[in-house]
């Protein structure tokens, strides 16, 4: 009975951190909701694509990069997902030298950093998984209520 109270108590722990963690974020997230609401946009990749967008384009219009989309063009907003690259600094001073917005998962990072600046976002603070597990069903729909 000991055992099962234990794992209970440290059900309900985890699930309220995540919970309290996920509206920290959303309160840091709300400020951008709707902002650009009726405007084109377009999603930024790193790959050899980037080559045939013609820069006078992406100055036209609402830019969200990710990763090292960068170095071709400088985002209205910046999105990393998996933190854990040679250029990440590079991305960071680039993005709180010209105040650009960036949303950055150091989850899986070796080293997170000392310092989040003003203008980045944390996102993700939890490992969410794709397996299939109860638990992580559970915390996906957690999710999507929080952000709904």
């Amino acid at each position: 009975m000991k055992s099962l109270a234990k794992k209970v108590y440290r059900r309900i722990k985890r699930h309220s951190a995540i919970r309290y963690s996920l509206s920290v974020q959303n309160k840091d997230l709300r400020k951008y909701h709707d902002i650009h609401k009726g405007e084109d946009c377009i999603i930024l990749g790193a790959g050899p694509s980037l080559n045939e967008i013609p820069h006078d384009f992406l100055e036209k219009i609402t830019v969200i990069g990710t990763n090292l989309s960068f170095k071709y063009h400088m985002p209205d907003y910046w999105v990393v997902i998996d933190a854990q690259y040679s250029w990440m600094e590079e991305g960071r001073d680039l993005c709180r030298e010209n105040n650009i917005p960036a949303f950055i998962n150091w989850l899986w990072a070796p080293d997170p950093p000392a310092e989040v600046y003003n203008n980045e976002v944390l996102l993700h603070p939890y490992k969410i998984s794709t397996d299939q597990s109860p638990s992580n069903k559970q915390l996906i729909n957690n999710l999507k209520q929080t952000y709904n």
